[in-house]
């Protein structure tokens, strides 16, 4: 019963085998198997004869009756009967372990669903992952170039800032050559006072590291010598240990090579008494193999002599002997193997020895020849620190006669630091003079810029009238051409000589102004150069520095320029109005006609004036307008150009550096995809294999269960039959030993109740007799039913054999 419960607890167990590993699942399946055979060792392991059948004998019986006897021990012999016959309690538990069989196939079933499922579900989340790693590999691009574009960014507003910086520098370094000119004679001043103080530094150094390169030296020959005298004294100690060592290897290589010797006699005398053995053992096995073939033809001699005559013993004596005779040559054949073996050992322990001194001898003549070399080495070693001694003390002789001629120039290089002291002084002198005259020239140098840069704004500024004036001349010719031609017709149509002279005068005084402006530029060139002139001579400045100048002066009249040509706009227009009113007073008393004619010529030449004035200023101010625009719009696509070509530049330049690191990251990409892409196919297969391996095993454990189990039927039912087959065979022998004492008990028993019938018969006749007193007659009568009980015994028995029948077929 404990080992059907242990079963059931681990059927119910079972139930959580999937989330059972292999181990685990194999040592159940093991505890299984040896819980069973522990079942068919207890049921069937021996001979099953139940208590209730052992029928105790007859003289061992008490006085009870036996039939009630017979009627208790039925029932229990029926059980125990039923127990072993028909075993429900294994069937069942048969049965419940084949639907537990049943109902692990499903479990299995659905766990191979399950499988399939999470595979399929593992096949999604690996391509969800690997799309979510391209997305942040892209991301990760995308923030690359971003970064790369902000370095990129950041680098090029570097550089605009460092042309900026470079420009301004370079206008202040063009200032300060003008300084450094000025410094470079206090710069040369100032380096020959410090090479003068270093070159005496360097001497004073020079000497205190001689001193102490001598002390050193002086040290390191002491030193030396000492290291010299510890090495003779090792040299002389090391060589006598040589020699006494050298002597005691040897008497140790003379005692081995005696040891040697003797072992090696040893061993031939152990080899000639080995071969002696064996031959002696080969001897006695020939003998032995003769034997036995005699004793083999002996044995078969007697047993033909049995057969023959049973009464000769003397040749199974003799065979009997000669077989002890055997028995004895083989211990002693035994005995002569065992001491053959100690000695072979023996002689293999003595060849170790051997072979031990031989690698001692060879050890031993190693540290002779070692000793030798160090000897040898000890000896060079000497003979190189005895010439390093004599190089060490020639040299230390030449320093000190180089330490003599240095305290002679350390004098002379005193004496002359005394001299080049004074010197100094006087430099020093002289120095502050210079830059007190170098303070002066600098505030000169800065009035002086000052005034050229006024001299340059009148300069600009009169270049800017001089431009305006040529083109308001050169405009005012045209017209005025014009008009002449227009005038000159009509003067010549309705007063050719009061016109003529007219236009003599304006003629005239035309000329004059024209004139006028023509020197008033000549002058100012005049001015202009020898201003030039001078300040080229002044200052020399480069002509980097006179451009960038001039641009910046050039912007700066830009500006400037449109406020100055409103006034002299303004300055034209007051010297047109005070010609035309000259001429109206000096025609005022020409006649009405010619009054008229002038008047609508003078309105004329106002509309016209008027109108070419406002068109003027309106193209003057759109032109400027313009050209700012056009200037601003070239710059902006000068500097976009310049800031595409640079990217194109950098980008060009980035592709090529980084075109490598690209190629190798793809291929390190594509690398890592296929080594994760077979990765995941290894696994999976690995998972496929595992769980194929599963079923496999599953399905081998429900095989072996299911062909234990119909072994275990097949056994238990051929058990059964021989149970049954023991039992109808001892029932028989039950019958055959007590069928004639049930008979004879039966017998007695129904003779005992015959009489007591009788007897009750008698007493009832005696009674009715000596009540009624009836005739002879009656008697007779009442004999015959008294005769009638002889059946009933008959009956009974009969009974009894239809019982027996009963219980054997039971």
């Amino acid at each position: 019963m404990l080992h059907f419960s242990h079963l059931n607890k681990l059927v119910s167990s079972v139930e959580k085998l999937e989330l059972l590993t292999k181990d685990e699942q194999t040592d159940l399946l093991e505890n299984v198997r040896n819980i069973i055979v522990k079942l068919k060792e207890e049921m069937w392991g021996g001979n099953i004869t139940p208590e209730e059948l052992q029928i105790q004998d007859s003289n061992i019986q008490t006085e009870c009756d036996q039939t009630d006897r017979d009627i208790q021990c039925m029932p229990a012999v029926c059980s125990v009967l039923i127990q072993t016959a028909m075993p429900d309690e294994y069937m069942l538990k048969f049965k419940k372990s084949e639907e537990e069989v049943t109902n692990l196939n499903e479990r299995l079933v659905k766990f191979e669903k399950t499988l399939s499922v999470q595979a399929v579900e593992l096949d999604s989340l690996e391509t969800s992952l690997f799309d979510v790693i391209e997305e942040n590999h892209t991301k990760d691009m995308t923030l690359e170039k971003l970064s790369r574009n902000n370095e990129l960014l950041q680098e090029t507003l570097i550089t605009l800032n460092g042309e900026l910086k470079n420009t301004d520098e370079m206008l202040m370094n063009a200032m300060r050559e003008i300084q450094q000119q000025s410094q470079s004679h206090k710069s040369s001043r100032e380096i020959l006072e410090n090479t003068l103080k270093n070159t005496v530094e360097e001497y004073t150094n020079y000497v205190t590291v001689l001193e102490a390169y001598l002390e050193q030296k002086d040290q390191q020959i002491a030193e030396i010598q000492r290291v010299v005298e510890h090495q003779e004294l090792m040299h002389r100690e090391l060589s006598e240990k040589s020699t006494k060592e050298a002597g005691d290897l040897r008497e140790l290589l003379k005692n081995e090579m005696r040891l040697t010797s003797e072992l090696k006699d040893e061993v031939s005398r152990l080899l000639g008494s080995l071969k002696e053995k064996s031959g002696l053992v080969e001897e006695m096995e020939i003998k032995l193999t003769r034997a036995e073939k005699t004793i083999e033809k002996l044995i078969e001699d007697d047993e033909g002599c049995e057969d023959t005559d049973p009464k000769d013993t003397s040749s199974s004596d003799y065979v009997s002997s000669l077989g002890s005779q055997v028995a004895s040559y083989k211990k002693q054949v035994a005995k002569y193997k065992c001491d053959i073996v100690q000695q072979r050992r023996i002689c293999e322990v003595l060849e170790d020895e051997v072979k031990a001194l031989k690698r001692s001898k060879k050890y031993l003549k190693g540290a002779v020849s070692r000793s030798c070399v160090q000897k040898r080495e000890a000896a060079v070693r000497l003979r190189k620190v005895r010439s390093c001694l004599t190089k060490s003390r020639k040299r230390e002789r030449l320093l000190k006669m180089d330490f003599v001629k240095l305290d002679k120039s350390r004098s002379d290089l005193s004496e002359s630091v005394g001299s080049l002291t004074v010197e100094n002084g006087v430099l020093k002198t002289e120095r502050t003079v210079l830059l007190e005259e170098l303070y002066s020239l600098k505030q000169n140098l800065k009035g002086l810029e000052k005034c050229m840069e006024k001299h340059k704004e009148r300069y600009t500024l009169h270049e800017e009238l001089k431009m305006k004036m040529e083109k308001h001349v050169l405009k005012l010719m045209k017209k005025i051409t014009k008009y002449k031609t227009a005038l000159s017709v009509k003067r010549d149509q309705e007063e050719n000589a009061s016109r003529s002279y007219e236009r003599a005068v304006i003629s005239e005084k035309l000329n004059h102004e024209i004139d006028l402006l023509k020197t008033e530029n000549m002058s100012l060139s005049t001015t202009i150069c020898s201003l030039k002139q001078k300040l080229s001579s002044l200052l020399e400045l480069p002509e980097k520095e006179s451009s960038s100048v001039e641009l910046q002066v050039s912007l700066e009249e830009q500006s400037s320029g449109e406020l100055k040509e409103q006034e002299s706009s303004g300055d034209v227009s007051s010297h047109y109005e005070s010609i035309i009113a000259a001429m109206k007073k000096e025609h005022e008393s020409a006649a009405d006609q010619s009054h008229r004619q002038y008047m609508n010529n003078l309105k004329m030449l106002k509309d016209t004036y008027e109108r070419d004035i406002a068109g003027m200023r309106k193209s003057h101010s759109e032109n400027l307008e313009k050209m700012k625009a056009m200037q601003l719009e070239e710059l902006e696509f000068l500097h976009q150009k310049q800031k595409q070509a640079e990217l194109e530049l950098e980008k060009s330049k980035i592709e090529e550096f980084f075109a490598k690191e690209a190629a190798d990251l793809r291929t390190h990409y594509e690398g890592c995809l296929k080594d994760k892409e077979a990765h995941f196919e290894n696994e999976k297969r690995r998972l496929l294999r595992e769980t194929s391996i599963v079923k496999q095993n599953l399905s081998k454990q429900v095989e072996n269960s299911v062909e234990e189990i119909e072994k275990m039927k097949a056994t238990f039912q051929q058990q059964v039959g021989k149970l049954e087959e023991v039992q109808r065979t001892e029932l028989e022998l039950l019958k055959k030993r007590y069928e004639k004492q049930i008979d004879r008990e039966i017998e007695q028993r129904m003779r005992k109740r015959r009489e007591r019938m009788n007897e009750q018969e008698t007493q009832c006749d005696s009674l009715e007799q000596e009540d009624r007193g009836t005739d002879p007659d009656m008697d007779v009568t009442r004999q015959i039913p008294a005769q009638t009980p002889i059946h009933v015994p008959s009956f009974k028995r009969s009974q009894k054999s239809t019982a027996r029948k009963e219980f054997h077929v039971k």
